[in-house]
């Protein structure tokens, strides 16, 4: 198994990284989109050499089979070992925990006792990651059911022209949401490679996947086939895990991975290379170090789409404040992290008090951009209402960055009714 080693950062460091951030995302800033290069940002966040050195020492003291990888130069330690070996190292005892109701259990690995940590170090590791938070199960989807999502809640099809003209199962998409429909309400077009070249930008964008949700190059090719993609969406690569297509050959399974592929591929368009990152557990601070990690500036992924999460009191504070941490390196970098915000409404997706609001992390992180659920309000490509379903929220764990207060207040003094406050 795999768990990642987080080390603190100092004060300054964290106000360096705050200003850059913000510098760099601010339209008005004079250092607006002149992102940090990744040397410089791993260079500036890097943790004392003799701080690695301790941690290293206590890791590779208590002996047995374990691989220390140091990432961002040693802000993280990488640990690959047996379970036993975790156990031994931070005192504790671990279980494997399967998830009930699900065609396909998932299973994680988390702590059943308190986890340990020496004191000799204790000021040094910030936190453990992922053997305490217990994140939501997935709901398992039918293609049916997803259909059926896109329409609009009358389930009205729309008015207009259908493009997945491409064999018979494209031709049962009439009324849907189709990529040219996504295309022509937004004014997508095509970015080829040549154009790039001409540009002098290297693009890119990426996908995450958990929780064994794969693809298939059968359905990327039937999905592109149906709807006239040319060229057709293809996953360049896999980083973080293994993809395993045959789970897709089962029914239902995939449902999320591919619609994620499919329609972001299609959106994108051209020769923008796409690539999935995996990870087996439904680690959202692995995900994040992992695309830190593999980040190139002169290639991408720039863009990253995350359709995951899980309500926020579902996460350790320790746990959501590092990973946004993490998130805002990728802000400085100039990553573009485009995360769904849920849904459930604003109740989450747990279950407990259903008078309490509950935003779904990493959603509410101030340094994403939280994408909503719409549909459109006349069966016609134009005008958007927001679908009751669809997440969202105010943070119960983050402050209000500056550049919302002035939109907050806003809809404050213009909203008609709001509901009693607690």
């Amino acid at each position: 198994m795999r768990v990642m080693l987080a080390l603190r950062h100092s004060p300054e460091q964290l106000a360096w990284l705050e200003k850059q951030a913000e510098a760099v995302s601010q339209p008005d800033s004079p250092k607006y989109r002149q992102f940090v290069a990744p040397s410089e940002l791993h260079e500036r966040m890097a943790p004392p050499r003799s701080d690695v050195e301790a941690v290293r020492k206590w890791v590779e003291g208590v002996g047995g089979v374990v691989v220390v990888t140091e990432l961002m130069n040693g802000a993280v330690l990488q640990l690959d070992a047996p379970h036993s070996f975790f156990e031994q190292l931070l005192a504790t005892r671990l279980a494997v925990f399967e998830s009930v109701g699900q065609k396909r259990p998932r299973r994680i690995v988390r702590a059943v006792e308190a986890v340990h940590v020496p004191s000799e170090v204790a000021h040094i590791v910030e936190i453990v990651g992922d053997l305490q938070s217990f994140p939501t199960p997935r709901r398992h989807r039918r293609r049916d059911h997803e259909q059926q999502r896109l329409a609009p809640p009358s389930n009205r099809h729309g008015d207009w022209k259908n493009d997945c003209t491409g064999d018979v199962k494209g031709l049962q998409c009439a009324g849907w949401i189709t990529p040219g429909v996504i295309r022509d309400r937004y004014n997508l077009t095509n970015v080829t490679r040549t154009t790039q070249v001409a540009s002098g930008v290297t693009n890119g964008a990426a996908v995450a996947e958990f929780e064994q949700e794969f693809y298939d190059d059968a359905d990327l090719k039937l999905f592109s086939t149906a709807c006239n993609l040319s060229p057709p969406v293809a996953v360049v690569a896999t980083k973080g895990g293994k993809n395993k297509p045959s789970v897709c050959s089962e029914v239902g399974e995939c449902t999320e991975s591919l619609m994620d592929i499919e329609y972001l591929g299609a959106a994108a368009g051209g020769d923008v290379p796409l690539t999935m990152y995996y990870n087996e557990e439904y680690s959202i601070y692995t995900y994040v170090v992992d695309v830190i990690s593999d980040f190139d500036a002169s290639a991408g992924p720039w863009v990253h789409s995350v359709s995951w999460g899980t309500d926020e009191d579902t996460w350790t504070a320790e746990d959501m404040q590092r990973t946004n941490v993490e998130l805002q390196k990728a802000a400085a970098l100039g990553i573009s992290i485009f995360v769904s915000s849920g849904d459930n409404g604003v109740i989450g997706a747990g279950s407990g008090n259903s008078n309490v609001f509950r935003p779904q992390f990493p959603a509410s992180s101030p340094w994403v951009t939280t994408v909503g659920g719409t549909y459109f309000a006349n069966h016609a490509i134009g005008e958007e209402a927001g679908a009751s379903w669809s997440g969202g929220g105010f943070s119960n764990t983050f402050a209000r960055p500056s550049w919302q207060k002035q939109a907050v207040a806003s809809y404050f003094d213009t909203v008609d009714s709001l509901p009693p406050q607690t």
